[in-house]
């Protein structure tokens, strides 16, 4: 369970520098994360993947 919230937390700071252009998805190595989460917890891995595409698109939006 600590490791699913460490995981969480990793990927919503992730989220968070992305959001607020201080670094490129690439840099926060957030896929890894993702993957390491999804088998753990496949509900908190939907939860935060949605969230997740609705930033990098605003990302992409912004950097293309």
């Amino acid at each position: 369970m600590k490791n699913i919230e460490e995981l969480e937390r990793k990927i919503t700071a992730a989220m968070n520098q992305i959001k607020n252009g201080t670094a490129a998805p690439a840099a926060t190595g957030i896929g890894s994360l993702f993957l390491r989460l999804k088998p753990l917890d496949e509900a908190s891995h939907e939860r935060l993947i949605n969230k997740y595409k609705i930033i990098f698109q605003e990302w992409k939006s912004k950097n293309s």
